[in-house]
This record gives C-alpha cells, structure tokens and sequence, in this order.
C-alpha cells in the first residue's frame, strides 16, 4: 500500500516538515498549493527517497527551471 499525502497544508513551513514526518512517503500531491516555491518543491523531491508519485498541477509559481530540475533529478534516480 502506498504511502500518501494529499491535503491542504497552511503554509511553507508544515510542508518542509514533510520529509521528517513522513520519510516513506512514495505520493504526494500538491496541486494547487500557492505555499509551494521553487526551493520547496525541489527539497520535498530530493528528501523523499521512496518519492514515486509528485502532482504539482495548479502551481503558476513554480518556474520553468524549477519543473525542469525536478524531471532531471527523477530521470538521474
């Protein structure tokens, strides 16, 4: 069974404490979170080894090169 998270988090700091609180997570869906930045969303894809699943749809904020070192980490792992 996969571990999952898919809620509403209030802010920057409750999602950078993803890693520590669930470091098996292997989903996780932030579509649509306006706390999310490039750094962040980066950090949350290389603190989670067993990270299979990311949904970042909905996210106008995050920058092309942001998206772009994101699919390039998962291809290199």
């Amino acid at each position: 069974m996969p571990h999952t998270i898919s809620a509403i988090i209030p802010g920057a700091d409750a999602l950078a404490l993803i890693p520590t609180a669930a470091p098996r997570l292997t989903e996780l869906d932030l579509t649509g979170c306006a706390a999310l930045t490039d750094g962040l969303a980066i950090h949350l894809a290389t603190s989670l080894p067993a990270l299979t699943n990311l949904a970042l749809a909905h996210n106008p904020q995050l920058s092309a090169r942001a998206l772009q070192r994101l699919v390039g980490s998962a291809n290199s792992g």
